[in-house]
């Protein structure tokens, strides 16, 4: 028998055969998860969510046919990203279960603990999200190192630790106060007392400051705002760093911490918090700290630590209240190591959560507004001029009023200058309140300014029906003998008595619509005897 050798062709095309046999059921699939694409990524949704694949410009199904498994996770459609925060729980166990760690899911589950702790009604829902990262935390045939490490916790206004000196400044006191006034409404307001937070200002050896100017040292997570103590469950922009997944009394979180610093420091002050750039917190909670400071002694020469993130007109401020002392800048998620910290304390309780009740929360500190009060005016020139403004806070981004245009419309035909403070610098803003008779808006962050405001001003405050009780501008207001009124609007939730109740975070601060002709009657009655000569500058 003879054999014949096959050609070189030969040999090649038999090869090619073989090749497209291996790469037929490839292609298949990928042109199975190319239709299944088409049929569910939503093209605009998809480019807002991912400016990068804009950017390049590259179709979305297409990107997501070849990315969806890799991180980042990306979700194809609005109806598809909720499910993605709700399943990420299970998804976590269940990646922790086969060792393996993604970063990008971990943060889904931060995210979903984080929002269920802000949902009255969902409590199943939150212990099993806890109970899953108790689980990974503490078993070692689970791993998921993104989650974070186990630190037990040292609250700076209670616990001693030989790391730690705390100095008090002024004593716990009492703060006595009447619920926020409704417009028009003849009911009487309920008074009430709290306890006015003690005053202090610690001392730490060798801390790390990471997160959204979070604390660890000596192997402790440094709780050192009573309103982000890790027993309250939830704390605003915290849970990106901070799971507070044990049970109460919490003695233990779980916090991811950079392995080794970015910069060093000998001595520094950390001036902000958990919610340093928030216009109010940054006023109300951060700026207020340099009366402890002053009362403390602590020398001029130590810094400010701050984050990046503030504003401009927060930047301003800080020149203005702290011209003397140099500042730090360091960003969120970064390490600083300091040798010694200082740490003063906030003079308010407003924790974030919505378990706590609305009145609770009312303290403020009058020595400390008096300090930053008398500190910023004294920069303004002109703050003997005679109040005569009737002035109208625009909001154009955030919680809002859904009947916008016409609440603003009513406003002007009452002669109101309708104001967007975001667009204003800090000065600005501070002349336009101690310039006003008059100051109304939906009450946020930019009513802070109120404690700038000239004795006897009028404060209208428009309000979601579910928050008509949160009292804290009613305080800032009474602070500065100015007059404030909650001015309710309506929703279309079938709750009852929602001035008293405490709703979730969603709820409460939710969109709202004004009742026009009821914000006529508001502006007739309530401003018919204001006059200038009223009005103390």
């Amino acid at each position: 028998m003879t054999t014949t050798k096959p050609s070189d062709n030969t040999t090649r095309y038999a090869h090619n055969d073989r090749d497209d046999q291996q790469q037929a059921p490839r292609r298949r699939l990928s042109e199975l998860k190319l239709w299944l694409a088409q049929m569910i990524v939503d093209r605009g949704f998809y480019l807002d969510r991912n400016p990068d694949v804009a950017a390049a410009g590259v179709d979305p199904a297409v990107h997501f046919a070849e990315c969806w498994s890799k991180p980042p996770l990306r979700a194809p459609n609005a109806t598809i990203e909720p499910w993605i925060y709700t399943l990420s729980p299970l998804i976590v166990l269940g990646l922790a279960l086969l060792k393996r760690d993604r970063p990008d899911i971990t943060d889904c589950f931060r995210y979903r603990i984080n929002q269920l702790s802000t949902r009255i009604g969902l409590n199943s829902q939150h212990k099993i999200a806890l109970a899953i990262a108790r689980a990974i935390a503490s078993r070692p045939n689970l791993h998921c190192p993104s989650l974070g490490n186990i630190f037990p916790v040292t609250r700076l206004w209670s616990d001693e630790r030989p790391w730690l000196k705390c100095t008090t400044v002024q004593g716990l006191g009492k703060y006595t106060f009447s619920d926020p006034s409704v417009a028009l409404s003849t009911d009487a307001s309920v008074d009430r007392t709290v306890a006015r937070p003690s005053l202090w200002s610690a001392e730490i050896r060798d801390a790390s400051i990471f997160g959204f100017s979070q604390i660890v040292a000596h192997f402790s997570f440094v709780a050192y705002e009573p309103a982000a103590d890790p027993d309250l469950q939830y704390t605003s922009r915290q849970c990106e760093f901070i799971v507070p997944c044990f049970r109460s009394p919490a003695d233990r979180v779980l916090a991811r911490v950079p392995p080794s610093p970015n910069a060093t420091l000998p001595e520094g002050i950390l001036l902000v918090g958990r919610c340093g750039s928030n216009y109010f917190h940054f006023m109300i909670e951060y700026l207020t700290k340099g009366y402890v400071l002053e009362c403390a002694k602590i020398a001029k020469s130590i810094p400010l630590i701050i984050t990046e993130d503030l504003y401009p007109q927060e930047f301003e401020a800080l020149k203005i209240v702290f011209p003397e002392r140099d500042l730090i800048v360091r960003r969120h998620a970064s390490r600083l190591d300091v040798a010694k910290l200082h740490v003063p304390s906030v003079m308010t309780y407003i924790p974030d959560t919505p378990t706590i009740d609305f009145w609770k929360v009312a303290a403020v500190n009058h020595d400390s507004l008096y300090w930053l009060r008398t500190r910023v005016l004294s920069a303004l020139e002109n703050a003997d001029a005679k109040p005569s403004r009737y002035i109208y806070l625009g909001r154009t981004a955030g919680r809002n009023i859904k009947n916008r245009g016409e609440v603003e419309a009513v406003f002007r035909r009452n002669n109101f200058e309708i104001i967007d403070p975001a667009g204003l610098s800090f000065l600005e803003q501070v002349r336009i309140f101690s310039s006003a008779i008059c100051i109304a808006g939906p009450i946020g962050a930019a009513f802070a300014n109120v404690i700038f405001a000239p004795k006897g001003a009028l404060v209208l405050g428009l309000v979601s029906p579910y928050a008509v009780q949160f009292p804290i501008f009613s305080s800032l207001a009474k602070f500065a003998e100015c007059r404030y009124l909650a001015v309710p609007g309506k929703r279309r939730d079938p709750r009852s008595d929602p001035a008293q109740k405490r709703e979730s975070l969603e709820v409460t601060h939710g969109d709202y619509e004004l009742n026009i002709e009821y914000l006529s009657d508001v502006i007739r009655v309530e401003t018919a005897n204001l006059t200038p000569s009223d009005i103390a500058p």
